[in-house]
């Protein structure tokens, strides 16, 4: 028999095979910096707190400037590090006093890769990206 702690737990954090990337279709966000408290999936604006996490992706030509070292290649996501931080994500929550906090700050110097939220429900997700890229954001949901 499930503990409700369990069952809780399951909810707010559901397993990577429950969630379904969805294109944010007001992106691809351009470099420097953004605050979203919404985004839009196909017409239908949704809250951030509406997802798990999500997923970026580089849209367009890179820059030979940026320099990186070889990693793993399947043909549908690379493992290469860039020497550059390509995508800084800010994660925060709204606390009672109106207080923002940041509760999860993601470096990032690859050009595509998956974060899922570190405490559910966040209230903002602060974006900066490195002025020479742009990139798509696909929101995670449940099925």
């Amino acid at each position: 028999m499930p503990s409700a702690a369990g069952v809780i737990d399951f909810a707010l954090h559901p397993p990577i095979g429950f969630l379904t990337p969805r294109l944010d279709t007001a992106g691809p966000y351009a470099g420097g910096q953004h605050l979203l408290t919404t985004w839009n999936d196909s017409g239908t604006v949704r809250n951030v707190s509406d997802s798990f996490g999500v997923m970026v992706q580089q849209t367009g030509s890179i820059p030979t400037k940026l320099g990186f070292q070889l990693g793993f290649d399947n043909g549908l996501q690379e493992g290469y590090e860039y020497e550059f931080r390509t995508i800084q994500l800010v994660v925060q929550h709204q606390m009672l006093g109106g207080f923002w906090a940041v509760t999860q700050r993601i470096e990032s110097h690859t050009m595509g890769d998956f974060y899922l939220w570190a405490e559910a429900f966040p209230g903002r997700l602060g974006l900066y990206i490195l002025p020479v890229l742009s990139f798509n954001l696909y929101f995670l949901r449940a099925l």
